[in-house]
This record gives structure tokens, sequence and C-alpha cells, in this order.
């Protein structure tokens, strides 16, 4: 079955865009999940990031994060910002929902512009109930 899916792909076609590839990882409550899928928004005031270990398809499972563009190039401690002013963050999966109504309890997260559409995320960060959540994302920002 697989030679049969792999020889309805023409050499250099742009059959990539149908093949996932880990752009990063994260971490909920100790474990590891690969990042498949990343979008990337926008505003005058914010940076906008999807990230899903889900790579095409419904996001039944996902991380929401936003901040402010003051903040873009700075390590900032959760706890010396304004939540919902200074960033957003929820994360859900079919067993769990964390609001971007409930403030993070402790870490750090920031965001870098690495130049040429390429960023660094990095959260490091406790979630409102205590609940370890780590992620690392090096890539374009523009991927959808």
């Amino acid at each position: 079955m697989c030679l049969l899916l792999s020889a309805c792909t023409k050499p250099g076609s742009d059959a990539d865009s149908d093949v996932a590839r880990i752009l990063g990882t994260y971490s909920f409550d100790g474990k590891v999940e690969n990042i498949l899928s990343v979008e990337y928004h926008e505003s005058d005031s914010y940076v906008n990031f999807v990230f899903s270990p889900v790579f095409k398809g419904h996001k039944t499972t996902y991380i929401d994060f936003s901040i402010s563009k003051a903040l873009i190039g700075k390590e900032c401690d959760v706890e010396n910002l304004s939540h919902n002013d200074d960033y957003k963050f929820s994360y859900e999966n079919p067993l769990w929902y964390y609001s971007e109504l409930h403030e993070l309890k402790e870490g750090t997260i920031c965001v870098k512009n690495l130049g040429d559409g390429r960023v660094e995320v990095s959260l490091d960060i406790l979630l409102n109930d205590g609940t370890p959540f780590v992620l690392d994302y090096t890539g374009d920002a523009m991927r959808k």
C-alpha cells in the first residue's frame, strides 16, 4: 500500500505540502508532542500563532498564543505581564481546555524575530492549575 501511494507522487511536484514535517515540539504535563502545523496572524498590536500536532483537517488539539508586538525580542516573566493585554494563551486537546480567560501561573515567554520571515517562539510556563507547558518553535512566521 505504501508503494502505491508513493508511486502516485511525481518527483519534484508539490507533494511536500502533503507530507507532515516536524516543525517544533511542545510538552503538556511532561508528555512531548510534535508540532506539525503552524498558523501565523498579525494585527497592528499583536502577533498570533496557532500551533498544532494535527497536520491537516480539524484541529482537535492546538495552542493559541498571542503576544504584544512591543514584547517581541524580550524574554518575559509572565508574572510581570498584563494578562490579556500583553499576552493571550489557550490550549485545547480532546480531554483538556485551558481558556485564554485564565492567566498563566508563572514562567517565561519569548518571541524573537530572526529576520527573513523566520521567528523563534519559546514558552516555559505553568498553566493556571500548575500544569507545566513547554513549547519550542523556530521556523517560518508565515506557515499556513
